[in-house]
């Protein structure tokens, strides 16, 4: 569905015009240019943009593919980019992709399974022509600054349920199985995460040296801007990484430690516990001769031993911390 379709002139917006009349744009004016915006486009869409534009055919397959690896590409009149998208909806992590297909005088945005919001966009756009001539390349800009955004704020709440898991771990001294399970969701969706910014941080970068003839040289400083800016999220999820990881093998070594605190203790009860049941076991054999039995104080005697044995295990082991 197309969502965005308007005509600049001057840096300034002029109008805004149906599908059917973008292909008569092709013909306009030195200083004017086209945004189109598409969210969600099918085959259809894809294929009427080739004959509008002249797309070459392997551009068109890798608009198409819903799972694009992200780069950039250049062609003989025009060059692609693809990125992923990361975004916080309705309490879970989505993935997305945006796709740029950048000419002399025109840009092309596809959205596939992003929320990104173009009315946002087209409000930052507006809000800048008011101070200096817009452009295709502040356009640019800002579709892949509100990737960043988004990012951003996905980091933040991520980090936000990690130190919630992370207080209860401190204070508990235990992991049970909804926080492990937790701690292993937000590991899934950081790691996607940073699949998603590793290649943004290499385009950004390429971007910001000036390695794309669409950009303008005075747009260079808003692209350094945005290489910065993905390259202070990719270390700030490299360290939250690091810190679920350090919090599982924490967890681990808690758990390892209980069970074997465990076993010292059944296993100190069970020596306890072996001398009155031995003993028992000895003159439960029914021996024909036990002088001790005629004993006026045998009974007592064996009582006494089997708590004095019994005694010194007990604090034997409380020595040891086994008890």
């Amino acid at each position: 569905m197309i969502e965005v379709s308007k005509v600049y002139r001057d840096g300034k917006f002029l109008k805004d015009i149906s599908p059917e009349e973008i292909s008569d744009t092709l013909g306009m004016e030195q200083n004017q240019f086209i945004w189109i915006g598409i969210r969600n486009p099918n085959k259809d869409c894809i294929k009427e943009l080739e004959r509008t534009f002249q797309l070459h055919e392997m551009l068109i397959e890798d608009a198409l593919e819903h799972r694009q690896y992200p780069k950039i590409e250049r062609y003989e009149n025009y060059a692609f980019l693809a990125l992923n998208t990361a975004e916080f909806n309705f309490g879970t992590v989505a993935f997305g992709q945006l796709k740029l297909i950048l000419f002399k005088r025109g840009l092309i945005s596809l959205l596939q399974g992003s929320s990104l919001n173009y009315l946002s966009i087209q409000e930052r756009c507006h809000q800048f022509s008011h101070f200096k001539p817009l452009s295709i390349s502040i356009i640019f800009y800002y579709l892949i600054d509100q990737i960043i955004d988004d990012l951003i704020k996905v980091t933040a709440h991520v980090h936000g349920v990690f130190e919630q898991i992370e207080e209860r771990f401190i204070s508990q001294r235990i992991l049970k199985d909804p926080q492990i399970f937790g701690l292993y969701l937000l590991r899934r969706d950081l790691l996607q995460i940073q699949s998603t910014l590793i290649p943004l941080v290499e385009i950004t970068e390429r971007l910001q040296a000036g390695d794309n003839e669409y950009i303008n040289q005075t747009s260079h400083p808003y692209f350094r801007d945005l290489y910065f800016n993905s390259a202070q999220v990719g270390e700030d999820i490299r360290n939250l990484v690091e810190k679920i990881s350090y919090a599982f093998e924490a967890a681990a070594v808690i758990a390892d430690s209980r069970e074997n605190m465990i076993q010292k203790k059944l296993g100190s009860w069970a020596a306890i516990l072996a001398v009155p049941a031995l003993v028992s076991a000895i003159y439960g054999m029914n021996f024909a001769f036990m002088p001790e039995l005629q004993w006026e104080y045998g009974y007592y005697t064996m009582l006494l031993g089997c708590a004095l044995i019994c005694s010194f295990l007990y604090i034997r082991f409380r020595q040891i911390n086994w008890l």
